[in-house]
């Protein structure tokens, strides 16, 4: 609409008043339309400009694996060197087996087993030494809880580097018999195979 004073002068017909009643119109139309236009709303921060993605742009982004195949996954990576390590020493000392990390030649190849050895000697009692039998029995001194003749026969198979037993003291005593009734073995060159000898180098 046109201002009352703009309708109250009289109409000019010049070609200025034209153009300066279009400009008064013009100016007022504009005033007008910013006074009854509502406040522009404000400019949106970088937060609301850029909505968040959605659960689909996320998955497109990185694909979905299942759990289980994750697993495999895991379960078919080769461990790491210690852990391998530490196993091999565990079953080797539960098993009784050689730990050996380093490769080293030990032999334990080709020995396999234990010695039988040591377990053999710690089974069986411990053998009877001829020196400790000679060291309490045959030192040629009285035995105790023994008679003078045993003592003495004693002393005889010390002198002849026997074993002493009671078997051989009774051998020794039936020979000492023999003689004493002339049964004795008979001297050298006294016996029947000399006097054989003697006949016939006499013929």
């Amino acid at each position: 609409m046109l201002p009352r004073t703009a309708l109250s002068r009289p109409l000019a017909g010049t070609s200025a008043s034209r153009s300066t009643l279009v400009r008064a119109a013009s100016n007022s139309a504009s005033t007008s339309a910013s006074s009854s236009a509502p406040a522009p709303a404000p400019a949106p921060t970088h937060a609301e400009s850029s909505p968040p993605a959605s659960s689909s742009q996320s998955t497109s982004a990185s694909p979905y694996t299942p759990h289980f195949l994750t697993a495999v996954q895991s379960a078919s990576a080769r461990p790491p060197k210690s852990t391998l390590q530490s196993l091999a020493a565990l079953r080797a000392s539960l098993f009784g087996t050689t730990y050996n990390p380093h490769n080293v030649r030990t032999g334990a190849k080709y020995l396999r087993k234990p010695l039988v050895g040591p377990g053999m000697l710690s089974y069986y009692p411990p053998t009877l030494k001829l020196s400790e039998v000679r060291k309490f029995l045959l030192d040629g001194r009285r035995l105790a809880g023994l008679p003078d003749d045993t003592d003495r026969s004693a002393a005889e198979v010390v002198a002849a580097r026997m074993v002493y037993t009671p078997y051989e003291l009774q051998r020794l005593e039936d020979v000492k018999r023999r003689k004493a009734l002339g049964k004795g073995p008979p001297k050298k060159g006294e016996g029947r195979r000399a006097a054989m000898k003697n006949k016939t180098g006499k013929k």
